[in-house]
């Protein structure tokens, strides 16, 4: 599971360095292009404002992709536990048996 956090982190930023990358050369695109103030202002705005959007996109996606990973954690730990839980009636069993055979060999 620890792979599956990393990676998971990895994606985050990787997502997060894209849409930062995006929005910083939209703006300088903007910037360097030849308009009057008003056009200029009215661009970075809507850009603003797609750039907004889009952040708010990849929150969703975020998280989507944690609830599923929470769940998919969830249910390996009580698969592991009922395992463990498994494994230690068998134990106690094993123990009980011996205990008997001991009993009867002395």
């Amino acid at each position: 599971m620890a792979q599956d956090d990393g990676d998971v982190r990895d994606a985050m930023a990787l997502l997060g360095a894209m849409a930062l990358g995006a929005v910083v050369g939209a703006a300088t695109a903007l910037l360097l292009a030849p308009k009057s103030g008003h056009e200029l202002r009215s661009e970075l705005g809507d850009a603003a404002t797609r750039a907004k959007q889009r952040a708010e996109e990849l929150r969703a996606q975020m998280g989507t992709k944690y609830e599923e990973l929470r769940a998919r954690v969830d249910e390996h730990i009580s698969k592991h536990h009922e395992e463990d839980i498994e494994g230690a009636e068998e134990g106690r069993q094993i123990e009980v048996e011996d205990a008997d055979e001991a009993v009867e060999e002395a």
